[in-house]
């Protein structure tokens, strides 16, 4: 059976104060739900911010596509790395991540 196509949302939401200098040199953890009609489904899926760059103010850029989660990084520093770990078995859901 093939998916249906929904549009998929993304939204991100990383405070200043998350990746401060409290925070330097750690890793915050990012959890993603999903959401479809009014259940909440939970999925394995973490995204971990290396705050090592004690200026970094924009982590990263969604896309909106169907059925697709394009992700750009963008760093105000070069030290700072982010690895996301893939999605699997999601489809048609509207995804929330927050820090």
């Amino acid at each position: 059976m093939e998916p249906h196509n929904h549009h998929l949302h993304v939204d991100v939401d990383v405070s200043s104060s998350e990746i401060g200098s409290e925070h330097y040199g750690s890793s915050v953890p990012c959890v993603a739900q999903s959401k479809m009609f009014n259940k909440f489904a939970f999925n394995a899926v973490f995204a971990w911010v290396d705050t090592s760059a004690p200026n970094a103010s924009s982590l990263m850029t969604m896309y909106r596509r169907n059925n697709t989660i394009v992700m750009n990084v963008a760093y105000a520093e070069l030290e700072a790395k982010r690895t996301f770990s893939t999605v699997t078995n999601v489809v048609s859901f509207s995804f929330n991540i927050t820090c």
